[in-house]
């Protein structure tokens, strides 16, 4: 998951941290996936190589 623009993303999607607001990547995330279309935000796929 990519934020685009913070500014744009419902209040709901953030969560507040003692004098801070950022947004809740997980909640953001679920809501996603259950395909809710949220302003500023959109989902990407990269490829990832692990080596053991």
């Amino acid at each position: 998951m990519v934020i685009d623009d913070e500014t744009k993303l419902p209040p709901q999607y953030f969560r507040i941290i003692p004098e801070t607001r950022e947004p809740d990547k997980k909640n953001i995330l679920q809501a996603l996936k259950s395909g809710a279309d949220i302003p500023g935000v959109h989902l990407e796929q990269k490829r990832r190589l692990d080596i053991k």
